[in-house]
């Protein structure tokens, strides 16, 4: 364990997958709205599921926080971690390597295509810190790096 290793997310793909999540909404929402004209139902219904999905988008937009940045500091024995949110909204959150644990989760079949064949999850004192995987903008080579360095770490405080 002698050397730093800094991992940066690519934005792009998180706003990808925001963007992408109500879009699908927005569709499902003007297939219900065609299906309403067709029945020529009351639009009470119609305009509070709307609002709801507005609340909602906004709730994600303010609320949702992805990791921008993983930094392994081996001089002092920590991970930095850069948390971001849709406003740039940035906090750093700083971990001892003794209390680091990870556990990973292989997706299969449909998942693979949206979330990525691996999603790291890096826990502290058993709570759920982050998860990364392809959906987080992390690629396989990276999540593969952070893994053996998880792997590398843990070895040593074993």
């Amino acid at each position: 364990m002698n050397k730093n290793l800094h991992f940066s997310a690519n934005t792009k793909n998180v706003l990808s997958r925001f963007y992408l999540t109500y879009l699908s909404l927005g569709i499902f929402f003007l297939f219900y709205e065609i299906i309403h004209l067709n029945t020529d139902s009351k639009y009470v219904i119609s305009y509070s599921i709307f609002i709801v999905l507005f609340l909602k988008f906004l709730w994600d937009f303010l609320t949702d926080k992805f990791v921008k940045t993983l930094h392994f500091n081996d001089n002092e024995n920590k991970l930095n971690v850069v948390e971001s949110n849709y406003l740039n909204k940035e906090k750093l959150y700083t971990v001892n390597y003794s209390e680091i644990n990870y556990e990973f989760e292989n997706s299969n079949g449909f998942w693979k295509i949206i979330i990525g064949k691996k999603i790291l999850t890096i826990l502290k004192n058993n709570l759920e810190l982050m998860k990364i995987g392809k959906s987080s903008g992390f690629n396989y080579q990276q999540i593969s790096e952070i893994e053996s360095k998880l792997n590398e770490i843990k070895s040593a405080y074993r």
